[in-house]
């Protein structure tokens, strides 16, 4: 988790996640069940920008922000998410949460804050095994 301030509460954090996945999911269909799992979930839901295409670390990606109520104060979501592979070559859905707690929603600085650790991002690309680079 990342967050704005050393101490105390922090107006903006930045948690990616990664989670195993059956291998037969497409991206499309794993955000899908993500967004009605979330309106199952969250109360009060309002979506700020549809799920729409996105590319993370030169990743097929997609987009999703929304808004909700939390113990009756607004939190704002902008969420980044693909698919890759983890150290084993398992597949792995990986998720980049930004949450803003501010009551007008997430600010210019937040949202470059976000961008900001998304855009340094890099994937680990598997070792090439040198018996396979060589032609038979």
């Amino acid at each position: 988790m990342f967050t704005l301030t050393d101490i105390g509460p922090s107006p903006l954090s930045v948690v990616i996640g990664r989670t195993p996945i059956d291998g037969a999911m497409d991206l499309e269909t794993m955000a899908q069940q993500l967004l009605a799992d979330l309106k199952k979930a969250l109360s009060h839901l309002e979506w700020i920008e549809p799920l729409s295409p996105a590319e993370v670390a030169g990743t097929e990606a997609r987009r999703v922000e929304f808004k909700w109520r939390q113990q009756g104060q607004p939190v704002h979501q902008l969420q980044l998410m693909f698919l890759h592979q983890d150290e084993h070559q398992q597949p792995l859905l990986m998720q980049i949460t930004g949450t803003s707690n501010d009551p007008k929603g997430m600010t210019a600085q937040e949202r470059a804050a976000f961008y900001s650790v998304v855009n340094t991002l890099e994937l680990r690309v598997p070792p090439v095994d040198d018996a396979q680079e060589t032609p038979a």
